[in-house]
C-alpha cells in the first residue's frame, strides 16, 4: 500500500469526480475534497483510512454512514449525498469549514460586539443537531469545534464515528479521545453516555467561543471563572454552562437545553433595538446579569446541596435500615406501626441518594421548616399523627461553624404539648462530621440511630 492509495477516489466515482486535494485525516477516516468533472461541483469525500482497516475500523466506519443515512433531512445534521457502506466504506458530504476555523478567522475580521450573536445562532444549530440524534436515543459523544461543519453559513453537526446507539453492540474498544472535553465519562464508557453529557460539551463549545483568550485550551473551562469577552450578554452563556455543569440541574437532552438556551436568550435578543438609547441598554444588561447570578446562584446552591448529600447519606441510610428492621420485628409482634419514605409506595421503604437529595432541596427552598427523608407512624392513621421522622432542615442563617444544614429527629405526639424532651437537631459539618445543636459537640452517627430506635420503641408512643 502506498500513501497515494490513501488518497484515491474510489472506483465507482472515477468516471464523474476527481481529486482536488486531501483535508485530511481523522481516527478512521481520510477526507479529499473532489469536483464533479462536468458541473465544477465540489464536495467532500470521506472514506476509510487504508492503515486502519481492520474490522473494528470497518465497523466504526459503517456505524457512521449508517447514522447519517438515518439521519438524513434532519436539521442542522450534515447531510450524506452518495455513499458505500458495505464494502470500500465511503460518503460524500457538502463542503464546509470546520468550526475551529471558521471562528479563528472570524475572531480576526469581526469586532467582539459581533461574537456573540454568531456564536448564538451557531449554538442554536448545534443544538438543533443534536436534538434529532438524542430522540432516537443515540448520544453523539464528540462535540468539538472540528466536529461542527459551517456549511453556507449554517453549522451541521458532523462525525459520528463514535456514536453511542444503546439498541446496538458496543464497537469503541478503548477511551475516544476529544480533547475539546476529556473528563467526559461518557468517552470512556459509552454505557455510561447519558445525552446530558452531550449538552455539557455543547455548554463548553459556547464558552470556547466566547473564551477572552483565543487560545484557550479546548475544554479546560469552569463557569464560575471562565474569562469571557467584554460583552454583559456572555453572563447568559455563564448561566447556560453553570446549568450544563450540574447533572442533577442540567438539561437531559438536546430538547430540553434548546428550552433553557431560548429563555436565557429572549433579553439579548432586544438589546439590538436598544443600542441607541443608552438609558434602554443599561437596564437590559442589568437584566441579563441579573438573570445569569440568579441561574449561577441556583448552580452554587445545587453544588451546595450535593456536597451534603454525599456527606450524610449514609447516615441517612443507616438510620433507615435500623428503624426498618425494629418495625419489622414490631409488626411480626402485632403491633402497628408502619415506615414511609415520601413520594415510595408503601412497604418500598428503600431510599437512593436521589432521594435524598430532593429532600434537602426541599429543605432549602423553605428554610426553618424541616423536611423528612423517611417517618415513622405509630398506632392507627389519624390527625393529627403520631409519629418520627428524620428530616432535613435548612438554618435560616450559617452558623458559626459555617453551615446551614442539619439533622432533625423531629417527633409528632400531640400529649406533648409544646415540650418535646425527645427532638434533637445535628450540624451536618463538612466531610459528614456532626455536632449536637445544643453545644456543638461531635456526635456519631449510631447517637442519632439510637436516638431514633428508642424512640419507635417507646410504649407511651403508641398511646392515644
Amino acid at each position: 500500500m502506498s500513501p497515494s492509495d490513501d488518497i484515491a477516489i474510489p472506483a465507482q466515482l472515477k468516471d464523474v469526480w476527481g481529486r482536488l486535494s486531501p483535508l485530511g485525516k481523522g481516527g478512521q477516516g481520510v477526507a479529499l475534497l473532489i469536483k464533479n468533472r462536468g458541473t465544477g461541483e465540489q464536495c467532500v469525500l470521506k472514506k476509510l483510512r487504508l492503515d486502519r482497516s481492520n474490522q473494528y475500523a470497518r465497523d466504526r466506519m459503517k456505524r457512521e454512514i449508517d447514522a447519517l443515512i438515518a439521519l438524513k433531512g434532519a436539521p442542522n445534521i450534515i447531510e450524506i449525498l452518495d455513499h458505500d457502506s458495505n464494502e470500500h466504506l465511503w460518503y460524500t458530504m457538502p463542503r464546509g469549514v470546520d468550526l475551529k476555523k471558521f471562528w479563528s478567522d472570524l475572531r480576526e475580521k469581526e469586532g467582539r460586539s459581533v461574537l456573540f450573536e454568531r456564536s448564538a445562532s451557531i449554538i442554536r444549530d448545534v443544538i438543533n443537531g443534536l436534538a434529532a440524534a438524542h430522540e432516537r436515543s443515540w448520544i453523539h459523544r464528540d462535540i468539538k469545534p472540528a466536529n461542527i461543519l459551517i456549511v453556507d453559513g449554517v453549522a451541521k453537526v458532523a462525525d459520528f464515528g463514535i456514536v453511542h446507539i444503546p439498541s446496538e453492540a458496543r464497537i469503541t474498544e478503548a477511551p475516544a479521545q476529544n480533547s475539546f472535553a476529556p473528563h467526559i465519562p461518557s468517552l470512556y464508557d459509552p454505557s455510561v453516555a447519558p445525552k446530558f453529557m452531550d449538552c455539557l460539551a455543547v455548554s463548553n463549545l459556547w464558552a470556547w467561543m466566547l473564551a477572552e483568550d483565543s487560545r484557550a485550551a479546548f475544554g479546560r473551562y469552569h463557569w464560575r471563572w471562565h474569562r469571557f469577552i467584554d460583552d454583559p450578554r456572555c453572563e447568559l452563556a455563564r448561566a447556560v454552562m453553570a446549568r450544563c455543569s450540574n447533572e442533577e440541574l442540567g438539561p437531559p437532552d438536546a430538547s430540553t437545553l434548546r428550552h433553557l438556551f431560548e429563555e436565557e436568550l429572549r433579553l439579548s435578543s432586544m438589546t439590538d433595538v436598544s443600542r441607541d438609547e443608552s438609558a434602554a441598554a443599561k437596564i437590559l444588561e442589568a437584566q441579563q446579569r441579573k438573570r445569569g447570578s440568579e441561574i449561577i446562584e441556583e448552580a452554587r446552591v445545587q453544588e451546595i446541596v450535593a456536597s451534603h448529600v454525599n456527606n450524610i447519606s449514609s447516615v441517612v441510610q443507616l438510620c433507615l435500615r435500623h428503624c426498618s428492621e425494629v418495625v419489622q420485628g414490631l409488626v411480626q409482634l402485632g403491633v402497628i406501626v408502619k415506615v414511609m419514605v415520601p413520594g415510595h409506595t408503601h412497604g418500598d421503604n428503600s431510599i437512593t441518594a436521589a432521594d435524598i437529595a430532593q429532600t434537602v432541596s426541599r429543605a432549602q427552598a423553605r428554610p426553618g421548616r424541616s423536611q423528612p427523608f423517611f417517618e415513622v407512624f405509630m398506632g392507627e392513621v389519624r390527625q393529627p399523627p403520631v409519629s418520627v421522622a428524620l428530616c432535613a432542615h435548612w438554618l435560616r442563617r450559617p452558623t458559626e461553624l459555617g453551615t446551614r444544614l442539619a439533622l432533625h429527629t423531629r417527633v409528632r405526639r400531640p400529649a406533648l404539648g409544646d415540650h418535646n424532651p425527645f427532638e434533637r437537631y445535628y450540624y451536618v459539618l463538612p466531610g459528614g462530621r456532626l455536632a449536637h445543636l445544643d453545644d456543638e459537640r461531635s456526635a456519631r452517627p449510631e447517637e442519632v440511630v439510637s436516638g431514633l430506635l428508642n424512640i419507635v420503641k417507646m410504649p407511651e408512643m403508641y398511646e392515644a
